[in-house]
């Protein structure tokens, strides 16, 4: 895949327009099993299964929630059996947090939906020559430095 597609594909993921009408697939793809309630939890729970075991000061770092509102997510997710939370070295401040199996097969079903829109913008933009795309990227890097401060470079 070129490298411009690769950043467009980037910063559409990163935009988050649609991610509630994903929460909502996932509910209908797991017949309704999916406990994640707003954007926030899926994310967080993205993040957890793409890094195994995370801290909470990373998770409120990497996806700029606050740490109470992490705290939250994480306090409704162990009610739900989607983690586990666990110290580490005798460190009795720092909580670690790792998927269930439960949260596995939540997070299997985002992972699967994620893939399949990817695949779909990947069609879409095959329909566009590089010029067309460097203006899809220079378009989509400014809306999402209006909407949070910063954009990736073309690298990432």
């Amino acid at each position: 895949m070129e490298p411009i597609t690769q950043a467009i594909l980037a910063l559409v993921n990163h935009i988050q327009l649609h991610q509630r009408d994903e929460i909502e697939q996932c509910r209908k793809q797991s017949k309704d099993i999916v406990p994640l309630h707003t954007v926030a939890e899926f994310f967080v729970l993205k993040k957890i299964g793409q890094t195994g075991t995370i801290n909470a000061s990373s998770l409120s770092e990497t996806l700029r929630i606050s740490k109470s509102g992490i705290s939250k997510i994480t306090g409704r997710f162990l009610e739900r059996e989607l983690i586990i939370a666990e110290r580490r070295n005798g460190n009795e401040k720092e909580i670690y947090y790792s998927l269930t199996d439960y949260g596995k097969q939540v997070y299997d079903i985002q992972k699967q939906i994620g893939r399949e829109k990817n695949i779909q913008l990947k069609a879409f933009l095959a329909d566009f020559n590089e010029e067309e795309q460097e203006t899809i990227l220079k378009f989509l890097t400014g809306i999402k430095e209006v909407l949070y401060g910063s954009a990736p470079s073309k690298n990432q």
